[in-house]
């Protein structure tokens, strides 16, 4: 990564300089305005323009802080500059925070590699930049690729639709994965006859689910 660019455009646009601080941190100071300046002034939305900017970071950090966001070009540019610098922890980390936003299993996946990654680098090398809490953030993970209904929860609530319905139901659903049979059925219950109005679309299965656990309690219990 070229600082000399980093730190100059903090100054342009910061006008401070960070004297004995790493040049990370300064970069993580910049605010949503002042990379919506660099967007602008740098004419980053122009992919020629793009492709010389010379720091692949900041241009990746510009279309994910910025007002204006862009998850997969800011992706290309995490990539881009791994490719030339592929023991960038800082990168990594922040790549792995847009696949997460982007969803789907594959960047989820791709998103627990990058912090197995992390984890190994910072064992091996105290220096490098680190992620604190990083064990978390894949354990994190890893339950969200494990229950793909929690996923397709939380991107139904950054959606905000529907939300009395389907919180409703979310609740219901939760009673079921704690297997608190007779608070699921009371709470599913109440939206019968509103299945169309659900952003889900599974209410017969999950009742279907609970009516399956509840006839093995009666059995177990028999």
């Amino acid at each position: 990564l070229c600082n000399r660019t980093v730190f100059a455009i903090l100054v342009e646009y910061k006008e401070q300089i960070y004297e004995g601080k790493e040049w990370i941190f300064a970069l993580r100071n910049l605010e949503q305005k002042d990379y919506d300046k660099i967007r602008t002034k740098h004419n980053l939305d122009n992919d020629d323009y793009l492709e010389i900017f010379e720091d692949k970071v900041l241009a990746g950090m510009v279309f994910y802080k910025g007002t204006k966001r862009d998850l997969l070009k800011s992706k290309v540019c995490f990539e881009s500059s791994l490719v030339d610098n592929p023991d960038d922890t800082f990168c990594k980390y922040l790549l792995a925070q847009v696949l997460v936003d982007i969803g789907e299993e594959q960047n989820i996946q791709k998103s627990i590699d990058l912090f197995q990654e992390i984890k190994k680098q910072q064992q091996e090398n105290p220096y490098v930049f680190e992620v604190k809490d990083v064990e978390e953030y894949i354990a994190n993970l890893e339950f969200i690729s494990e229950n793909p209904k929690y996923n397709e929860i939380i991107n139904i609530l950054k959606d905000k639709r529907n939300l009395q319905n389907d919180f409703v139901y979310i609740l219901g659903v939760s009673y079921l994965y704690v297997e608190d049979l007779k608070k699921a059925r009371e709470t599913l219950e109440l939206l019968e006859g509103k299945e169309d109005k659900l952003s889900f679309n599974d209410w017969h299965e999950c009742m279907a689910y609970l009516e399956t656990k509840e006839k093995e309690l009666n059995q177990e219990n028999n």
